[in-house]
């Protein structure tokens, strides 16, 4: 079976993900902020913190599929001073990861 990384794994979209990717037997690594549910065996859960240097670098290496679901929740004005561009560094530190 495969390992799966769900980044925002906790959300709504990933938590259902996850839940299903686990049902079919695969390894899942939940990568986020907040457990708000309970995990299948093959589920890992680690909290992640994008300001500091987690060493989740070496999960990503190990694993054969990576999905990013982090987002924002955006006021209706579309402001993305700073919630926005944190979730772009974000996503670019994950690209440079995987190259």
């Amino acid at each position: 079976m495969s390992r799966v990384v769900i980044f925002g794994g906790t959300g709504f979209i990933g938590s259902a993900l996850s839940l299903a990717i686990s049902s079919l037997g695969h390894e899942v690594i939940i990568m986020g902020r907040n457990l708000n549910f309970t995990l299948p065996n093959n589920v890992k859960f680690y909290e992640i913190d994008f300001e500091k240097n987690d060493p989740w670098a070496n999960i990503l290496c190990e694993s054969d599929y990576v999905c990013y679901l982090i987002g924002i929740n955006l006021p209706l004005s579309l402001d993305l001073s700073n919630d926005g561009e944190k979730a772009i560094e974000s996503f670019e530190q994950l690209l440079n990861l995987c190259v």
